[in-house]
């Protein structure tokens, strides 16, 4: 959460703090829904647990992505041609998230981090949660024949989402360092407009 919030970043590195960052993934800002997420993901690595669904918390979150992509560009991932903006607050260390998607996908991540540009859909290299995890939940309840009234039209509206874009060429120079002078902790989306003002011109659909 922490990821584009300055003050926090450059306060624990004040205090001493080695700090790194999980740059790919694509958590909105504040997501409510997070600590169900994290929650579930703990418990669901538990033996002898009852299967909880895993994908619930990732299915409202895609839902407020679906009724608002400008969601997903401001929340926290980090371009990696923004990693000098939190270089020069003190971070230390950037961790790749998607350790479970295939090696390709992983080595086009690191690459991409490495060099420090990705001149293409920035969703290639992002954990994009909102659309693999939902999609793949609708399709088991589909296949089940579980509440069609239901799963089919959420299952229409989350196509948007495997076909969106991130133009990462329209991103301006210095996206993030802008962000990080909003403060976006005590600023809000409306009162701002950065974001909507950049998704106008990256997002794809």
């Amino acid at each position: 959460e922490a990821n584009r919030t300055g003050g926090v970043l450059r306060g624990l590195v004040d205090l001493g703090a080695r700090v790194e960052v999980l740059v790919n993934q694509t958590c909105i800002h504040d997501c409510p829904f997070r600590f169900h997420h994290l929650s579930t993901s703990s418990l669901a690595s538990q033996e002898g647990t009852d299967g909880p669904w895993f994908e619930y918390p990732l299915l409202q979150c895609g839902l407020e992505v679906v009724k608002d992509p400008v969601k997903l560009v401001s929340g926290i991932f980090v371009r990696p041609e923004d990693l000098s903006a939190l270089e020069e607050l003190g971070v230390h260390r950037f961790k790749i998230s998607g350790r479970n998607h295939p090696t390709e996908w992983l080595l086009r991540a690191a690459r991409a981090y490495s060099a420090r540009r990705y001149p293409g859909n920035l969703l290639d290299v992002l954990s994009y949660v909102q659309n693999r995890g939902p999609r793949g939940a609708l399709r088991r309840l589909r296949v089940r024949g579980d509440v069609p009234e239901v799963v089919g039209p959420l299952s229409a509206a989350f196509e948007a989402l495997g076909e969106m874009e991130l133009d990462n060429r329209e991103f301006p120079p210095g996206f993030l360092k802008r962000v990080l002078a909003t403060d976006c902790d005590r600023t809000r989306c409306s009162d701002c407009g950065y974001c909507a003002q950049i998704a106008r011109r990256v997002i794809r659909i």
